[in-house]
C-alpha cells in the first residue's frame, strides 16, 4: 500500500494519542505525589526507587520514540501495558469501596492509555507509522 508523504489525514489523531500518553506519564507523577506514605516507603528502599525511576524513564523513552513514529516503541509500550494493567486493575479493585484521588487517577491513566493505543493502532493514526517506514 502506498501512502503520500504529504498526506496528513492521520496526523491529528496521532498527535492527540501521543499527547494522551504524555498526560498519563504526568498523571503517574501526580498520583505518587498524592501518596505521602508511599513516597516515604519508596525512598527508604533504594531498590523501589530504582525500579520506579527506571520504569518511568522507560515509559517516557517509549512515548518519545512513539512520537517519532517508531513502530517498535509502540509494540514495546503495548507489551508493558498488557503486563502492567493487571496490577493497576487489582489496585483499583482493592480501593473500590473508598473513592480516593489515587484510585481515580489510576482509572483515568488506564483508560487514557487504552484509548491512545487504540488510536495509534487503528486508521488513520496507524498510517503515520507506515509513512515513516516509507520515508
Amino acid at each position: 500500500m502506498h501512502f503520500d508523504k504529504n498526506d496528513t489525514s492521520g496526523k491529528p489523531q496521532f498527535d492527540v494519542a501521543v499527547k494522551m500518553l504524555w498526560i498519563t506519564l504526568t498523571m503517574t507523577l501526580v498520583n505518587v505525589a498524592f501518596q505521602p506514605a508511599l513516597i516515604q516507603g519508596l525512598f527508604t528502599n533504594l531498590l523501589f526507587v530504582s525500579m520506579f525511576v527506571g520504569f518511568f524513564a522507560l515509559n517516557a523513552l517509549l512515548v518519545y520514540y512513539i512520537s517519532k513514529q517508531e513502530k517498535v516503541a509502540l509494540y514495546c509500550f503495548i507489551g508493558l501495558f498488557v503486563l502492567g494493567t493487571p496490577s493497576y486493575v487489582k489496585y483499583i479493585l482493592i480501593l473500590r469501596h473508598e473513592i480516593t484521588t489515587t484510585m481515580l487517577i489510576n482509572v483515568v491513566v488506564v483508560v487514557l492509555q487504552l484509548v491512545a493505543i487504540l488510536m495509534l493502532l487503528g486508521p488513520p493514526g496507524s498510517h503515520q507509522f507506515d509513512k515513516r517506514a516509507e520515508a
